[in-house]
């Protein structure tokens, strides 16, 4: 030990006192030794508390070890992680210099089964603890030292050490009754820690990198899919029992309980899930008897309409609570099964997702039991999704939850999962995942403000402006579409090359159009694309020997800096003013389909509103602009035609990597860009369209499948604003956050996928990108 430290030493056996006496008075850095003779009850915790509890109080840190017997493995691991050395002694306590850390544990040993991370047993004894301590208690999953070693700041666990534990308040080691409270404290040293303001620091089994899940999830994905069929079609496997809830049917919601708020809609809000279903399926073609269990907040008949709509059909039995639990945890339930069934243990395999109730406790009546972990707490321990899904799930908000659970329910409940894809957003490299599960929410949450930022501006028409104008349209009409309250929504075909020379009035706006970066090309490239001048041979003979062309291999604009060109663009001037006087009236003559321009506002994806500026020109009237995002250009579009330039995710941002949707602009374009070519100019009010490349035609497939994510998302939004609530909506801190983890940190298959997308950059001289 690097430090000054005392030694408080815990023995069942007289016989150790001495054993241990000579082991530890040898010690370095020994200010006090304490070897004591306690009662084998409450294993390691009770003398923590009980026998050196006030002693410990008089310290600044607690160190907590014990050699009792754990799994093969368990006890060294937790030993070499804490305490292996003078080194791993002091990278733990530079970790203490941060003053908000107050607890310091190993990851869970990577042979403890996944199902102990929650309470099991031990939850009515949790709950009561909790209610003691002002903790809100944990459902599902959560954090805590498994094996109940850790170093920890003394004043993070002291409310702990005020609870006034005495040890007759422990179970004696020979007790093998479930529920002890040293299993329910050990479970609450974390949370103790959170309650006084601490955070805790986990370290991680660098030592397996196949370890990566914080409460062993590692377990759960690599079971393979198939192993499920093969527990069903065990022919000792004579009734196969299912749970309904989170089992057959899930519901679209983070917490299992939310759903409870919602009474006899909860029909309306199940959704099946497949990968179960066809167990159902399967185990009924084997002539399996089939036992469905659930509870009663719902009339059987409910239930069993509920059933027969997500197609779960000609099952045996029916097991339904009576006052709530049914002896669910008590195993009552199972004891009842066997004896009006006339079965034994042996004969059932029973399937369900509640750790304790559908696993362990038949497990323990000699059962074969299948745990199948709900969607929502694979989607926790999800390493890049935990901290927003753990959001979610503690969320009290409806919009929080359906969008974790829908995100969840999407991704994660699936058998089988790849275990290469840990990490990924989504689990599946389908693109439609992509679609439903990063695109569809960042997009209705726009459509929602959109709505309500117009109504509220007065906004009686909407143009939706291409090309990424159209994914945002088509969201907006299946949302609003009916409501008569909404704007008026079109779609406009416009670019900033076919709206930026028509809206020329002066010389400096060429200079403004060129300003845009230009990174390679040519001066014909550049000319031809942002005015529309085709020069010939000949022509650019005569500007090199006036000395303004300016060659191909200089060709480049950076940082605005238009000094080099600005002597070819005033010679070039009167063709540039020309080509504007030919466009103007073809481009007046398409926007006079679009009727008045009265309280008129564009949509579209963002940043500087430059097309927005230019509508405002070249139709002399009020156009505003509502966006994803706008950077700090757009303000002068604002200031000078006083109109609105509204950003939704961001409004006039300075720093763009402050911004999650500007930060990854490009790869938003990608998302939303449509299958139609870029408009040049319009001839006689018709647009006139570049013509598409091979390699954007080749990416049609993919837009379409991304496109039918997004559909799908946007239909289970509009399906749950019937039951739950006609504003449902996605939050923004949610979805940005899911973006910039898809877009920011891509693994290898998601950069892949997105390679597949080429995008029209000859604006900027970059081709297709």
């Amino acid at each position: 030990m690097p430090f000054r430290f005392s030694l408080y030493v815990s023995v069942a056996d007289l016989s150790l006192r001495e054993t241990c006496l000579k082991a530890f008075s040898d010690l370095s850095n020994i200010d006090e030794l304490a070897i004591e003779f306690v009662v084998n009850r409450g294993r390691d915790i009770a003398p923590l508390f009980c026998q050196f509890g006030v002693r410990l109080l008089k310290h600044d840190f607690i160190g907590h070890f014990h050699t009792k017997n754990l799994l093969r493995g368990w006890r060294e691991y937790l030993l070499e992680a804490l305490i292996g050395g003078v080194e791993d002694i002091r990278k733990i306590f530079h970790l203490f210099r941060d003053q908000r850390v107050g607890i310091v544990y190993p990851q869970s040993f990577s042979l403890v089964p996944y199902t102990a991370g929650t309470w099991l047993a031990n939850r009515v004894e949790g709950v009561k603890l909790c209610e003691r301590l002002g903790i809100r208690t944990p459902s599902g999953y959560f954090h805590y030292p498994g094996g109940s070693m850790f170093w920890a700041r003394t004043q993070s666990l002291q409310p702990l050490f005020h609870l006034g534990l005495q040890p007759g308040d422990f179970h004696e080691e020979s007790d093998p009754a479930e529920g002890s409270l040293a299993d329910c404290l050990e479970r609450l040293f974390f949370l103790v820690a959170q309650k006084q303001g601490y955070s805790g620091v986990v370290l991680t089994d660098d030592k397996d990198p196949g370890h990566w899940s914080l409460w062993n999830f590692d377990q759960y994905v690599a079971r393979p899919a198939a192993e499920l069929d093969k527990q069903i079609e065990d022919r000792a496997i004579q009734a196969v029992i299912f749970d309904i809830s989170d089992t057959l049917l899930l519901q679209p919601f983070m917490h299992p309980d939310f759903v409870r708020t919602f009474g006899m809609h909860q029909r309306a809000l199940a959704q099946p899930r497949h990968d179960l279903i066809r167990a159902f399926n399967k185990a009924l073609s084997l002539d399996k008897r089939v036992i469905l269990i659930g509870d009663c907040s719902l009339p059987k008949g409910a239930i069993e309409k509920m059933l027969e709509e997500a197609g779960i059909r000609r099952w045996n039995s029916l097991y339904l609570s009576e006052g709530g639990e049914l002896g669910r945890y008590t195993g009552d339930v199972y004891r009842r099964i066997l004896k009006e069934e006339n079965l034994e243990p042996g004969d059932c395999l029973m399937i369900g997702d509640d750790e304790f109730s559908d696993f362990h406790l038949p497990s323990a009546l000699g059962m074969k039991a299948f745990h199948i972990l709900r969607p929502a707490e694979l989607s926790r321990g999800w390493p890049r999704l935990s901290v927003v899904m753990e959001h979610a799930f503690q969320s009290d908000l409806v919009n929080d939850q359906v969008t974790g659970g829908l995100l969840a329910n999407a991704n994660f409940q699936t058998l089988g999962l790849d275990p290469g894809s840990v990490g990924h957003i989504p689990v599946s490299n389908d693109v439609s995942h992509i679609g439903y599960s990063v695109v569809g929410p960042l997009i209705v949450h726009f459509a929602a403000w959109l709505y309500d930022e117009a109504r509220a501006s007065g906004i009686k028409k909407l143009w939706f402006l291409s090309r990424e104008g159209q994914v945002i349209k088509r969201v907006y009409d299946k949302l609003y579409g009916r409501d008569a309250q909404s704007p008026e929504s079109r779609y406009m075909v416009v670019s900033r090359r076919s709206v930026g020379v028509p809206s020329i009035r002066s010389f400096s706006d060429v200079l403004n159009i060129a300003k845009s970066s230009y990174h390679s090309g040519g001066g014909s490239a550049f000319l031809r694309e942002r005015f529309g001048i085709s020069l010939t041979t000949a022509r650019i003979g005569e500007l090199r020997d006036q000395g303004v062309w300016v060659e191909d291999s200089r060709f480049v604009i950076q940082n605005e800096d238009v000094h080099p060109i600005e002597p070819l663009l005033k010679e070039l001037w009167p063709e540039i003013e020309a080509q504007k006087d030919a466009e103007l009236p073809c481009l007046l003559r398409y926007l006079s389909e679009f009727g008045d321009v009265k309280d008129v506002g564009v949509v579209d994806i963002g940043y500087a509103g430059t097309i927005q500026a230019a509508l405002n020109v070249i139709l002399d009237k009020p156009v505003h602009g509502f966006y994803l995002a706008t950077n700090s250009k757009s303000l002068m579009v604002r200031d000078r035609f006083q109109v609105r330039v509204a950003g939704c995710f961001g409004e006039g941002i300075v720093d763009g990597l402050s911004c999650k949707v500007l930060a990854n602009s490009f790869e938003l374009e990608k998302l939303l860009s449509s299958d139609e070519a870029q408009v040049v100019n319009y001839h006689a009010g018709i647009p006139n369209y570049k013509e598409l490349r091979s390699g954007e035609l080749a990416t049609r497939p993919w837009r379409a499948k991304l496109q039918s994510g997004i559909d799908q998302y946007v239909d289970d939004i509009v399906r749950l604003r019937k039951t739950i609530a006609p504003t449902l909506r996605p939050e923004c801190e949610m979805v940005t956050e899911i973006f910039g983890l898809f877009a920011s940190r891509q693994y290898l298959s998601e950069s892949r996928t997105l390679r597949q997308v080429l995008l029209d950059d000859d604006y900027c001289g970059r081709g297709l990108v």
